[in-house]
């Protein structure tokens, strides 16, 4: 409530408070209709939902490792080409 009655002193901030309590309203809800729930039906959604998260962590740790080796290979690539520059320029120095 503090915070409705100070962002009611400004415009701007006022809808945005109001919004932000409609949704803690609706979470409340959502938890309430959770708990209110079977267990075996509430324990079928937390384990389909952690499931599904380590899914996603799995998903995104083997996408930074993908960009990781990408960047190695790139830096790879780049050294094989700088020797192989310096190898022509030192065989030009020699013949010269």
């Amino acid at each position: 409530a503090g915070l409705l009655a100070c962002a009611g002193s400004y415009p701007q901030f006022a809808q945005l408070a109001n919004d932000l309590a409609a949704l803690k309203m609706r979470i409340a809800r959502t938890r309430l209709d959770f708990l209110s729930l079977p267990k075996d039906k509430r324990d079928t959604l937390v384990n389909t939902q952690q499931f599904l998260l380590n899914h996603v962590e799995a998903a995104s740790e083997l996408a930074r490792e993908q960009l990781a080796a990408e960047q190695q290979q790139g830096m790879a690539s780049q050294s094989v080409e700088n020797s192989e520059i310096q190898a022509r320029s030192a065989d030009t120095a020699d013949l010269r």
